[in-house]
């Protein structure tokens, strides 16, 4: 799938969790789901605003996702998927053309693991719309979800931003993301 006017690499590059289809982390017996699994930190700052807000919409969706495992229709987890693959790419257009701009050595690698995330969503979404299929395990997709996003976030991202901060390149403002 093309975003920023880019064609996907090969997703060579796992993410920092495993998919929820090869074995993620579930859920500890009596642990919430959604939001509050979901909820933004402080330490999860990158200390820029603007990739700080994205982040927090990315983590908000994440958990209205997960919420509606257990509370919503087959259709409605569909468009919630589809709500949270849409950002998803949309944030990672933003930052992989802050990249470029700033000369990131680590782009590659940054994107490849983007990539890897948009495979995942789309596999998740395969798996829920297949007809008398099982559906999606929601303590394996939020497990996989939460660690993917806390570890991107506090590792590549950080990296990412402590560049964008020494070239003193402000990022640049992306287009609205959808709704």
């Amino acid at each position: 799938m093309p975003r920023s006017g880019h064609k996907p690499r090969s997703p060579s590059a796992a993410p920092a969790a495993e998919p929820p289809s090869r074995g993620a982390d579930t859920a500890a017996p009596g642990e919430r789901e959604g939001s509050s699994r979901f909820a933004w930190k402080p330490e999860y700052s990158v200390g820029i605003e603007e990739i700080d807000a994205q982040h927090q919409e990315l983590f908000r969706r994440a958990g209205l996702f997960i919420e509606s495992l257990r509370r919503q229709s087959r259709q409605e987890i569909g468009i919630l998927l589809s709500f949270l693959r849409l950002y998803a790419v949309t944030h990672f257009g933003a930052e992989e053309a802050w990249m470029r701009e700033a000369g990131y050595p680590g782009t590659e690698a940054h994107e490849k693991q983007h990539d890897r995330f948009i495979k995942d969503i789309l596999e998740l979404s395969d798996q829920h719309e297949r007809k008398n299929g099982p559906g999606i395990e929601p303590a394996r997709v939020a497990g996989w979800l939460e660690k993917w996003l806390k570890n991107h976030v506090t590792s590549a991202d950080v990296e990412l931003a402590r560049h964008l901060k020494a070239t003193g390149l402000p990022p640049p403002k992306p287009e609205e993301p959808p709704a």
